[in-house]
């Protein structure tokens, strides 16, 4: 029996942001608006946090972004510029 193994050429061609919304106190804010925006594009793609205060985006192109959350009653936090 012959096996052979091919070199994996294929790279990855999308990234993913996650994260947590915490307060102050450190505990989890579910609800939260997080939105991801290409800097090059204009193209926002927004999600909740969910119950645990987490979040993810995914299928991200490679580029600049800026990343925003928001909630009512709570400060807005920003990354002005993250590079995927």
């Amino acid at each position: 029996m012959l096996v052979f193994a091919l070199p994996a050429l294929a790279q990855r061609q999308t990234a993913s942001i996650a994260g947590s919304v915490t307060d102050a106190s450190g505990a989890p804010v579910p609800g939260a608006k997080v939105s991801v925006k290409n800097l090059a594009t204009g193209i926002a793609r927004d999600t909740v946090s969910n119950d645990s205060g987490y979040y993810t985006v995914t299928a991200l192109g490679a580029g600049r972004y800026q990343v925003a959350v928001t909630k009512e009653g709570f400060s807005t936090f920003g990354i002005p510029e993250i590079v995927l």
